[in-house]
């Protein structure tokens, strides 16, 4: 959709009462990102996200098929920094990736939520 607040002036979101998907493994409403790791290493995906209220604040992420990761995005009215955890374990989540193609799939999980941009940070 478009959204003036946007990075590139454009941002991937579920509309509003579209509805909710609660089971992992549907990947109902997703966007697949593909990328290319140069080196291995650990690293954090951080996103940047609107999530309009406390309920459409969370997405279902999934990392070269395997299972997802409930991440929950801080309740905010306007694009903001976030990084990928997991409500059940890890605080921001950290990955070990090695090097070549991978691919990162972001599903509705709450509606409404809203992703601009996604990026990863090696960890030193």
């Amino acid at each position: 959709m478009a959204d003036a607040g946007a990075s590139g002036g454009e941002a991937v979101v579920v509309p509003e009462r579209t509805g909710n998907d609660w089971s992992a493994g549907s990947e109902s409403g997703a966007v697949e990102l593909c990328f290319a790791v140069p080196s291995a290493g650990t690293y954090r995906i951080e996103t940047t996200d609107i999530a309009p209220d406390q309920l459409s604040k969370s997405y279902w992420v999934y990392l070269d098929g395997a299972a997802a990761w409930l991440d929950d995005v801080e309740a905010t009215p306007t694009f903001a920094p976030h990084l990928v955890n997991d409500r059940n374990g890890a605080n921001p989540i950290e990955v070990d990736l090695t090097p070549g193609d991978h691919t990162l799939v972001f599903a509705n999980r709450e509606d409404g939520t809203t992703l601009d941009r996604v990026h990863l940070i090696q960890v030193p």
